[in-house]
């Protein structure tokens, strides 16, 4: 059988998304050999897609990469991300968690991550950071009180190469301290501004 020629994501019909959606969460548990993959990258990045069906359908198999999947996530969602947490011994399920419970980012996860913090499940001594570090996956952090602080802005300004106008959703956010991962296809460029610092991000 012939392979069905690439098309880019910009270049998805509203159809074709959706198509690719549905597939997706009927066969979600594919990331978790490839927790990245083309049509996955094409629907967050280009189409700025966060589908509530694909997170429960995740939480349902138990696939936590990559954690942009949650990011803002539905309630019950959130609520099944926080119970896993809190029962899981393994470090390394632990700290994927944390990071998806960060792109839900709600009050509650601020709550649950903090509490974490003020008193460490055993699985902490074998990770390298606390639970307000992977709370910068999602953009936030908290102080000593449990108080928020936002280290970025929300908005992606698109910069030149390649994507049409009207094409890209403008919203997103920016990972500090991590080369700042940002709504991109392929390589094209976005410019973004992070505790008050423009920079471009290119996605391979």
């Amino acid at each position: 059988m012939a392979k069905s020629p690439y098309i880019p994501p910009c270049d998805w019909t509203p159809e074709q998304v959706q198509a690719k959606l549905q597939d997706l969460i009927a066969h979600v548990e594919r990331l978790n050999d490839d927790w990245w993959d083309e049509d996955l990258k094409g629907l967050i990045n280009v189409h700025g897609i966060f589908s509530p069906e694909l997170a429960r359908a995740a939480l349902e198999k138990e696939v936590f990469r990559p954690s942009e999947i949650y990011y803002h996530a539905p309630k019950d969602v959130r609520d099944g991300l926080i119970a896993r947490l809190l029962e899981t011994e393994d470090p390394q399920t632990a700290g994927n968690l944390m990071c998806c419970l960060a792109m839900q980012g709600d009050d509650k996860a601020l709550e649950t991550l903090y509490e974490l913090e003020q008193n460490p499940r055993s699985w902490r001594k074998k990770l390298y950071v606390d639970p307000s570090v992977y709370a910068q996956c999602g953009g936030w952090t908290f102080d000593k009180a449990g108080k928020r602080r936002q280290l970025n802005f929300d908005t992606c300004i698109l910069s030149s190469r390649g994507i049409r106008p009207g094409t890209v959703p403008l919203v997103f956010f920016a990972r500090v301290r991590t080369g700042a991962r940002c709504a991109a296809a392929g390589c094209r460029i976005f410019w973004f501004w992070t505790a008050g610092t423009n920079a471009c991000a290119f996605w391979g």
